[in-house]
């Protein structure tokens, strides 16, 4: 929006008189302190008139005034009237009504303010134009406005109701009739006022940061609707009591001369001394009557005054007529067969009943009780007739224990049970009324003696879809077990779980909550109900029981149900974030053995998760697990287990250990034959993450018998996980630097290598070629040893895994098929002239090997062309740089400095160029290879042409800018042999 100083002035003075006029248009609708609001919509009229007349000018000379400052102010001034009126016309009249006061202080502020800004106005305008606004701003300061009569008291009596403790119904009806007078409403139409309030309060919820909106609250507590409304409801109720059943004839000066109706308010008109219904001659008055209605003639005084012995004697005559209608209803309900008079008698006795709690007392004092708990045992034959004596039978039942226990004896708990056993659908008025009797002893105990049926359907409810009835049916299991704790253990195995966690909470007996947690052990529930016992929430009252409990069988109670609930993986993450672990890792040192293991085993189910194993360790578990490690066999297990899962994932545990010196101790362990199987797993498990960590590896020294017990172990029929950990070991063990690896060599070891090559897992696949590949080393080992595994059958087996083997086995496999073809050279023998004549005719024999100057095989040479490997290694460089890096390292073995012809002449021959040019800085260990290997190939004259280089240019290039040195000068280098850099440049040296 553009700023006043750059609108034109017709605009803003155009704004101005809209604001003004739907300001004077919502002044005129606000019907509280009226005549103030009116005198306030009677000046503004003033000022649209003169602000009009100024819009009527030329807007050239307008603009040309010096008021864009001033009209600027003013309608800031009318668009805050506007905003005024607006929020006291959407407010409701009784909350207007109360806070008068300062609308009345605002209404003469924001005249005061309209004054001073015409005044400001005034003395810019030219002489002719500032009469009519001077007129106006005299007014306007000599305005006042007054509080109307009877508000200032009204308002005193709201406060001091708002100011009480309580308030009774008496009270709010009176100040509603109160507040009724001075809109001048009848009483019957209060109902719209307090309406209106609600409403009002209800929009204040809505809106953000409403500064009403705590009074609108306190105003509706105060003026509670059903309070206010029930002596109007009572009234009709009543009258169509007498009306349906009125054996009773009605006396005639009861009757209004205005309405023909039973009067209830009877007033004396003082001067004719005639009786109306106060409501009926107040609205006679109010249509511009001043007569008498029964005789017609002019009133000099229209004062009314209470008619108290006729409203007395009214009051008896509707309760006689009352108690007659109830009893009749009743005998109806006893007696009749028809269920549309049965639906009738009830409506009237419920209706009754809703107005008055006495009319409840009396319902019961007449025997009406067992006739509707007859209707309630015939829910199919009459539904509507059932539905109307529940909602009876529940008014009655909150009147007090008495009612409750009177219903109990008259058997409406059996009436209830087979209602709810057999009903489609879950019903709230049966939960209902059978809450209300679990709220009595005797009501619980005549439950519990119909042993699990009602505990089955209340269970049922409490994991029902409906959220009202899951709460009610949590508020009957919370009384039943008030009575017996042993319902929150058999309504657990129905999967409602809140009973067995309320009992398990703090304040609850130490007994009590220790069997509780003993019934989460015993209750061998699925994971979807451990979930759900989860979520009811089982554990903060478990883990307090744990460290708070007085008695270690308390302890071990909380402990035994933790592990239990741990045992589910979905579990572990909730255990975690209720804060398990450091309560737990405070008792792995407990005295008792049956807690202690309890706490180790929750603990190694934990550290499965790599965030709980890590919070295990922060927690300082780790010394005292190993400490563990000499108990007795299932403590020593949880502990194995525990540090298991952590050293999968733990840089510090697998550390700790280290320092521990438990390496040897582990070897031990797979020496005793005593030891569980389990115990054997976790070992190796615990082995492996050692050898696979660089900086502990070496703490694990393996003789040739513990190497034996390994190998003798691979023959065996264990798990996979088993075999994966020892070949494991064996790779780690590979690896440590300066340690004679002779054992590792053995024939019976390179053959288990060689075999889980190819029926292993994956894990094995690894471990295998891993190990392969440092044993294989050439600097490592012999000629002979190579020769076995290839003789063995390796190299098919290595060749098939860079087509199919992970990333990690593909580099190893690359590894290892390098490191074989580099001896290849050296068992390759010439042949003679002869032999190779009779190759040049095909005669397979004595063919020569395309790469080197003899006859090659795969088992005799280990060659990587022979065997087809160096197609495979080729194709690797399109996959990821890892085995893409050690592919190169074992292709480079093909051409040796000394010899390389050949091997260049089979690389390109299978398009060996575009993929080296492909993989130029991806990383620098590749672009290195790659870029040495390009190198060359165009040192080599056969492959200048441009159809071999063509698109290298550029990447080399970026290779001089930006790659490692090694990289610049072997780029550098391959471009000088094209011909595309100057022979003696920098690059190259």
């Amino acid at each position: 929006m553009d700023s006043p100083d750059e609108r034109d002035v017709g605009t803003v003075i155009l704004s101005i008189s809209r604001a003004i006029h739907d300001s004077k248009q919502m002044a005129k609708e606000i019907s509280v302190s009226k005549s103030n609001f009116l005198m306030l919509a009677f000046y503004l009229g003033e000022l649209q008139m003169v602000v009009d007349e100024l819009s009527n000018n030329d807007s050239q000379f307008l603009n040309s005034l010096p008021i864009r400052s001033e009209l600027s102010q003013l309608e800031d001034v009318t668009d805050t009237i506007y905003r005024f009126t607006r929020a006291c016309a959407t407010r409701s009249r009784i909350f207007l009504l109360y806070k008068v006061a300062d609308l009345l202080q605002s209404i003469r502020q924001l005249v005061k303010n309209l004054a001073n800004g015409l005044s400001d106005l005034t003395d810019t305008l030219p002489t002719d134009l500032k009469e009519g606004f001077s007129e106006v701003q005299e007014k306007l300061y000599r305005a006042s406005f007054f509080m109307e009569p009877g508000h200032q008291q009204l308002i005193l009596e709201i406060e001091e109701g708002l100011s009480s403790h309580h308030v009774d119904e008496p009270y709010a009806t009176s100040l509603l009739r109160k507040i009724a007078e001075i809109f001048t409403v009848p009483l019957s139409a209060a109902a719209e006022l307090k309406l209106e309030l609600l409403r009002d309060l209800e929009n204040s919820k809505t809106a953000q940061d409403d500064p009403d909106h705590n009074e609108l609250q306190d105003l509706c507590d105060l003026l509670n609707p059903a309070a206010v409304l029930a002596d109007v409801r009572r009234l009709a109720v009543e009258d169509g009591a007498v009306a349906r059943f009125g054996t009773l004839q009605i006396n005639s000066s009861f009757i209004c001369p205005i309405t023909g109706q039973l009067m209830r308010d009877p007033v004396m008109l003082v001067e004719a001394g005639f009786t109306y219904e106060r409501e009926a001659i107040c609205e006679w008055f109010e249509r511009g009557h001043n007569t008498c209605p029964d005789t017609g003639e002019a009133l000099e005084s229209l004062e009314l005054v209470p008619n108290i012995s006729l409203r007395q004697a009214i009051t008896e005559f509707v309760e006689r007529a009352t108690r007659k209608s109830i009893t009749m209803a009743i005998d109806k309900i006893r007696e009749s067969g028809d269920v549309s008079e049965v639906e009738e008698a009830i409506d009237i006795i419920k209706s009754l009943s809703d107005t008055n709690p006495n009319y409840r007392r009396l319902i019961a004092s007449m025997h009406g009780i067992p006739p509707l708990i007859v209707i309630v045992k015939q829910y199919r034959k009459m539904p509507g007739a059932w539905e109307k004596a529940m909602k009876l039978l529940l008014s009655i039942a909150s009147l007090g224990d008495e009612y409750r226990l009177m219903m109990k004896d008259h058997g409406v708990i059996a009436a209830l049970i087979q209602h709810l056993w057999k009903a489609e659908v879950e019903n709230s008025l049966g939960l209902l009324l059978l809450h209300e009797i679990t709220k009595v002893e005797g009501g619980r105990k005549a439950i519990l003696e119909l042993e699990t049926k009602p505990l089955i359907i209340v269970a049922h409810a409490a994991n029902g879809d409906s959220q009202e009835n899951r709460l009610v049916a949590e508020k009957i299991l919370d009384n039943l077990c008030r009575e017996s704790p042993q319902v929150a253990i058999t309504v657990a195995k129905y999967q409602a779980f809140h009973p067995l966690v309320n009992m398990m909470s703090p304040g609850e007996p130490l007994e009590i909550r220790a069997e509780m947690a003993r019934a989460v052990v015993d209750l061998n529930l699925s994971d979807t109900s451990h979930s759900s016992l989860i979520d009811a929430g089982v554990l903060a009252p478990l883990l307090d029981l744990l460290q708070n409990g007085t008695r270690r069988s308390e302890q071990i109670a909380a402990a035994t149900a933790l592990l239990s609930l741990s045992a589910r993986e979905t579990n572990r993450v909730a255990l975690c974030k209720a804060g398990a672990i450091p309560a737990l890792v405070k008792f792995i040192a407990a005295g008792q053995q049956d807690l202690r293991e309890a706490v180790m085993g929750t603990l190694a189910n934990l550290a499965t998760d790599h965030q709980a194993a890590t919070e295990i360790d922060q927690e300082g578990a780790v010394y005292r697990l190993i400490e563990m490690l000499h108990l007795n066999q299932l403590g020593h297990e949880f502990a194995l287990r525990t540090l298991q899962c952590m050293a999968k994932t733990s840089k510090t545990v697998r550390v700790t250990m280290r320092e521990q010196k438990l390496g040897p101790y582990f070897l031990s362990l797979l020496r005793n034959t005593r030891v569980s199987t389990s115990c054997r797993a976790m070992t190796l498990s615990l082995l492996c993450h050692l050898t696979d960590d660089r900086d502990c590896r070496s703490c694990i020294n393996l003789s040739r018998s513990d190497l034996d017990i390994l190998l003798n172990f691979l023959g065996q029929p264990l798990q996979m996980e088993e075999h994966e950990c020892i070949l494991g070991v064996i790779d780690g063990v590979s690896k440590v630097a300066n340690v004679d690896k002779t054992s590792l060599k053995t024939d019976k070891v390179l053959l288990v290598l060689v075999k889980f090559l190819e029926v292993g897992s994956m894990r094995c696949q690894e471990y295998a070629a891993s190990a392969l590949s440092i044993l294989m080393n050439p600097s490592e080992t012999s000629v002979e040893r190579q020769l076995f595994i290839a003789k063995n059958g390796a190299i098919p087996l290595l060749t098939r895994l860079l087509r199919e083997g992970s990333v990690r086995t593909k580099c190893s496999s690359a590894a290892v098929l390098g490191h074989l073809s580099q001896t290849t050279p050296q068992l390759t023998k010439s042949l003679s002239l002869p032999k190779r004549i009779t190759s040049w005719f095909g005669i397979k024999l004595y063919q020569h090997c395309r790469v080197h100057s003899g006859k090659c095989s795969v088992k005799r040479t280990m060659c990587l062309v022979e065997s087809g490997a160096a197609l495979y290694l080729i194709r690797l460089l399109e996959e990821k740089e890892q085995p893409a890096e050690k592919a190169l390292e074992a292709l480079a073995t093909l051409i040796p400095e000394e010899d390389s012809a050949k091997g260049l002449e089979f690389l390109v021959k299978n398009d060996i160029i575009p993929l080296l040019i492909a993989v130029l800085g991806k990383t620098d260990g590749l672009t290195n290879k790659a870029a040495k290997m390009i190198e060359q190939i165009f040192r080599d004259r056969r492959y200048r042409d441009e159809k071999y280089w063509h698109g290298a240019q550029q990447t080399l290039c970026l290779i001089i800018a930006t790659g490692t040195g090694d990289a610049r000068r072997a780029a550098a280098l391959a471009l000088e042999h094209l011909g595309l850099v100057p022979r003696g440049s920098t690059y190259t040296n």
